[in-house]
């Protein structure tokens, strides 16, 4: 683009190690036609890029751009009762190494500052306002701001004028300290915005709907009146004034005609926040609302040019300057994340971004009370919101943890965080950044809007060779201030944590009496970028992208796009059920397969799950179910709050987890992440022993280890494990070290299109009853019975307990027909780990019986109120007349067993279960 006038810029001395001013001039309209002019005076470096961060950060920057540097400038007070600082809002620059500080927050001031002796004179102070602006020229400065519209001043003798509009629209002028005079600027009380600029003889001061121009050395003032906010003001010449308003207006006022508006020059989308200017031409930059940046000829009415990745949402005065030389010059802002970016204004194109430092940190000692109920279950500490939002009871957790870091310690070390997105997660997001930036975290990646999947977190930890990674989730637990929490840890393998971990963590939490918190600002984790943090450097990432290639590298995409294309009867429907992975779904149904819109439902991550409760079953699945049966879908999927669970379903039949795992095991082979064959599979101890006939079949190892991901992470690391699942809708592989819904769910379209390939027309069913003919059935069902009183529960599992020396060899009668079991075996499960030979006891009783029929019993420890009891009943059979039959009515018998020998309803007072499986 050809360069309109002179562009101001800096130029560095390689001599005398200074910036210089830089002025490029365009002799034609060509692009390649420029002088360069540089002045004798050179520019100290106080007077370098002065970079100001929004986001309540007390500090300003000086920026060295050709030895990458940025260093503290001046430092603001701390109000430390409300825990903020008063963040820096705009300096002007007098000469004579003086600077003109507005900083805003609980406290709004103006400050005069020789940056050489660090002197410092307060200009005005005043209650909670907010300055947005100053701007020097003609050695005085104009202030505007929160309760304060402008003002002038002497820097030489230090004497300063303000305007000063007041709730009672009173305008005052000081010539001093001392005297007083007035004028009246506004009629607003409280303006909402405002702004001030020099036309090189007078100050330009936005108020309200009114632009002014106040003469200095008179004080007399003129006046336009606008119909919206003046938000940005600019001058052109000495007469020519540009304004922005906040209905998008941009309009040319020339002060010699007419005391009335023109007509606007242009009418933009948004407000227009701030007006540029670039050298003495005609071109401004324009930033408008929600991150829009424009070169725009405001004599020839024309854009020159659209700047993209601006991080500005709202009327902020973001610093802007030019710099570069005359092949190259460069616009530099600073945005609302506090990270400076850079664009090549002959290219419009974005060059760079980089976080502002932050040099200083302020770190508080907190006095706490320990907590006696803090031990992590299966997958976390997980309780209701309010008990979370105790004081000092999500900090006590997430501190225990950091403590309890190992080889390598929190200290140095890089960690991920993100969540299902339920209520309290942005809140906890903010509380955990503070607390690692106080630990000594070196680097945080987290998830945009700190969400992310179970699932994808466990790979960014891998990806990114991270030290471990703290997931805020209940996973399939309901959402919402009501409803449950939870914060679990994950180790570098990507896994949860083991129980040494835990355990540890749990010892932390029941001694300790204090924490460490950083004393920073929330961050803003809906723009994606890298930012400093305090000393911890924050990595905001995309959700969805790094995963969704994780899988495309696993599965057949091609093979299940034509699949797809060439079966358009083939009916798919996915429900997010309002949790973290209804944006996976969309970027893998209908963004990488090209399904129609329809094809997923409730995609949307809600912090209550739309009052639904995101566990994929058919109890609360209760929607897809129906939409499933009347619709005639022939594939329906469903996963959990935060993405770790699946469900399978189809018109006229269900796929139980325990079936699922082993299916996929059997078809591995169609599935390109297994070409090469498989190490070994693995289930838990409650799920059937469908997946063990598989490793069987296949030569490999077959392993049983108690509830809970953690436990398969060992077998895997030592390359002993491929595929492995759980009963309670858990599938995955040793492609992460978490359970992963979506990943069961593509692992059947990838089987169900191989499938096709041989036997054209094979559904769900088909594929189910062939692995029932080949291996033999498991019938399966659970019974789960949520929220029991505790002290009921655990008084079942001691009775049933006490019962096995009794039963051993005895024959126990269903209540309803003549069936009867005999009693081969009875325990409390017990794993010892083949890889660390660690031992976990106590992991579920079981009673085995001379057929292979099997009752287990346990506590989940999964739930945040009062106890989970569930019960699982398991039968095999190779009647092949028996292989169609629903599981309910196969299993009745061996379910009256259980509820009569377990006595549950006697000692939890409950006839029915809440869910069924």
């Amino acid at each position: 683009m050809p360069f309109i006038g002179e562009l101001p810029g800096l130029w560095w001395d390689e001599e005398r190690s200074k910036y210089y001013p830089l002025s490029m001039k365009n002799k034609s309209t060509s692009t390649t036609t420029k002088t360069i002019a540089s002045t004798n005076t050179p520019i100290t470096p106080n007077h370098n890029i002065h970079i100001h961060r929004p986001l309540h950060l007390r500090y300003t920057d000086i920026l060295d751009l050709k030895n990458n540097q940025t260093t503290k400038l001046l430092r603001t007070a701390t109000a430390r009762k409300y825990h903020h600082f008063y963040p820096i809002r705009a300096i002007a620059q007098l000469g004579n190494g003086k600077v003109v500080v507005a900083t805003s927050q609980m406290n709004s001031q103006v400050q005069l500052v020789d940056l050489e002796s660090d002197q410092r004179r307060f200009i005005l102070e005043s209650s909670p306002g907010c300055v947005v602006g100053v701007v020097g020229g003609g050695g005085a400065v104009a202030v505007a701001g929160g309760e304060f519209r402008g003002g002038i001043g002497e820097s030489q003798s230090h004497r300063v004028g303000i305007i000063k509009v007041a709730s009672n629209v009173t305008n005052l002028f000081e010539t001093n300290f001392d005297a007083q005079s007035l004028v009246h600027i506004a009629s607003i009380p409280n303006p909402d915005y405002m702004d001030c600029a020099w036309d090189g003889q007078r100050y330009l001061l936005a108020v309200g709907k009114t632009l002014n121009r106040i003469d200095r050395s008179t004080q007399r003032a003129q006046r336009i009146r606008y119909k919206s906010d003046v938000i940005s003001v600019a001058a052109l010449s000495p007469n020519e004034t540009i304004c922005g308003l906040r209905n998008g207006e941009l309009h040319l006022h020339d002060w010699r005609g007419r005391a009335e508006p023109a007509r606007p020059v242009h009418v933009f989308s948004k407000s227009v926040n701030r007006l540029w200017r670039l050298g003495e031409g005609s071109v401004f930059i324009i930033s408008t609302m929600f991150s829009q940046l424009f070169l725009y000829d405001i004599r020839r009415k024309m854009f020159m040019s659209s700047l993209r990745g601006n991080k500005n949402g709202n009327v902020v005065k973001l610093p802007f300057t030019v710099v570069g030389g005359a092949s190259d010059a460069h616009l530099c802002i600073v945005g609302e994340d506090a990270v400076l970016r850079t664009w090549s204004l002959r290219t419009s194109e974005l060059r760079g971004a980089r976080a502002c430092r932050n040099t200083t940190m302020s770190v508080e000692s907190v006095q706490t009370k320990a907590f006696q109920d803090q031990k992590p279950g299966t997958s976390g500490l997980r309780k209701r919101v309010k008990v979370f939002q105790q004081d000092h009871y999500t900090e006590n957790f997430v501190w225990a943890t950091l403590q309890a870091m190992k080889a390598p310690s929190a200290k140095g070390s890089t960690l991920v965080l993100g969540g299902d997105g339920r209520y309290y997660g942005i809140e906890c997001a903010q509380k955990v950044l503070k607390l690692c930036a106080a630990a000594g975290v070196n680097k945080v990646i987290v998830g945009q809007n700190a969400i992310l999947s179970t699932p994808a977190a466990s790979n960014l930890i891998r990806k990114y060779k991270a030290d471990g990674g703290i997931l805020m989730t209940a996973s399939h637990n309901p959402g919402g201030p009501d409803n449950d929490f939870g914060i679990k840890f994950n180790v570098a393998n990507g896994g949860p944590a083991p129980e040494s971990v835990t355990n540890d963590i749990f010892n932390i939490t029941k001694t300790m009496s204090t924490y460490s918190i950083a004393q920073l600002p929330d961050l803003d984790l809906s723009k994606i970028g890298s930012y400093k943090h305090g000393n911890l450097q924050v990595d905001v990432v995309d959700s969805v992208s790094d995963y969704v290639e994780l899988l495309k590298s696993i599965f057949d995409f091609a093979l299940i796009k034509k699949f797809l294309n060439e079966n358009p009867s083939f009916k798919f429907l996915f429900d997010g059920l309002s949790g973290v992975t209804g944006s996976y779904g969309q970027a893998l149904f209908l963004g990488e397969l090209g399904l129609s819109k329809d094809s997923v439902q409730n995609a949307t991550p809600l912090p209550d799950f739309g009052g639904l409760h995101p566990d994929p079953n058919l109890t609360y699945a209760h929607d897809l179910v129906e939409r499933v049966e009347k619709d005639q879908v022939t594939f329906g999927a469903a996963s959990d709050g935060d993405g770790d669970r699946n469900m399978i379903i189809g018109k006229g039949v269900f796929v139980t987890p325990s079936d699922s795992v082993a299916i996929i095991a059997d078809w591995a082979h169609v599935i390109p992440y297994f070409k090469g064959g498989l190490k070994g599979l693995a289930r838990s101890m409650p799920t059937s022993g469908a997946i063990d006939r598989v490793a069987k079949a296949k030569g490999v190892e077959g392993f049983e280890v108690p509830t809970g991901w953690k436990f398969f992470g060992n077998l895997m690391d030592a390359d002993r494990l491929s595929i492995c699942g759980e009963e309670s809708f858990g599938t995955g592989s040793d492609h992460i070290r978490e359970k992963d819904g979506l990943w069961a769910i593509v692992a059947w379209l990838n089987i169900i299109a191989a499938a096709n390939e041989s036997h054209k027309g094979w559904n769900i069913k088909d594929i189910l009853q062939a692995h029932y003919t080949k291996y033999g059935r498991n019938f399966f069902s659970r019974y789960d019975y949520e929220e029991v009183d505790s002290n009921g529960a655990g008084k079942m599992i001691d009775h049933l307990q006490n019962s096995f020396a009794s039963i051993q060899g005895a024959q126990l009668k269903a209540t309803t027909s003549d069936t009867r079991f005999t009693v081969k075996e009875t325990g409390n499960f017990s794993y010892t780990d083949p890889i660390d030979g660690s031992v976990s006891k106590n992991q579920g009783l079981y009673v085995v019986f001379s057929d292979g029929s099997r009752i287990v019993v346990r506590l989940s420890g999964t739930g945040s109120a009062g106890a989970t009891i569930r019960l699982y009943v398991e039968k095999y059979s190779t009647e092949k007349g028996e292989y169609q039959q629903d599981a309910q009515v196969g299993l009745k018998p061996l379910i009256e067993v259980a509820l009569q020998l377990s006595k549950l309803q006697e000692f939890t007072g409950r006839e029915k279960p809440t869910v069924i499986t």
